[in-house]
């Protein structure tokens, strides 16, 4: 049978639950405190919830590390421009080199004359990527003043004639003329 009162499972011959006959010496033993407000004991356990709430935090389950991304030294502009320089540079180099050992049969001399120009601008652009003013002397001496000689003897006239001149203007010139002028702008960044 259990008790009524706190439901303490008592014996088969039990008639009074030993639990609340202990609870009721301690009872008499201790002073008697005067009964709370049913309003002021909500407003404590309210109280006492929060704060037990305020000492958990939401944990992400996977903590990703924060990644600031600074401002390269010589701007995105220039940046972004200088590497897409360098990746055409090197996708014509590999391909001209390529052309070169296959039309020369296998003069590797030849191929590697072949892909002299865009190397060499390439290795500019790495080193304007690097602060480097020497990079941009070899970029400038290797990419724009073929650029600027053209335009001066030929004329803009071939470059929108074709598609090979549009090609041109768009992977060759236009590039070079920016990060020319972009490199003049941060000639000081330029060690």
């Amino acid at each position: 049978m259990d008790c009524p009162q706190c439901g303490y499972v008592m014996g088969p011959f039990e008639t009074k639950c030993p639990r609340c006959v202990r609870l009721g010496e301690k009872a008499a033993q201790a002073p008697s405190e005067p009964e709370e407000p049913k309003e002021a004991l909500a407003t404590r356990v309210k109280t006492a919830a929060q704060d037990t709430a305020s000492q958990f935090q939401a944990v992400p389950l996977i903590k990703l590390p924060k990644v600031q991304v600074e401002e390269p030294e010589l701007g995105w502009t220039l940046t972004v421009a200088l590497w897409i320089v360098i990746g055409l540079d090197g996708l014509l180099t590999a391909g001209l080199f390529i052309a070169g050992l296959i039309t020369s049969g296998g003069s590797i001399f030849i191929a590697l004359f072949s892909a002299l120009g865009p190397g060499v601008c390439l290795v500019g652009a790495i080193g304007i990527l690097r602060s480097q003013r020497w990079g941009f002397w070899l970029f400038s001496i290797f990419a724009v003043v073929p650029v600027i000689l053209q335009l001066l003897f030929n004329g803009v006239g071939w470059l929108i004639s074709s598609v090979t001149g549009l090609l041109v203007l768009f992977l060759v010139v236009l590039p070079s003329l920016i990060i020319f002028f972009l490199c003049l702008g941060k000639w000081d960044e330029l060690e």
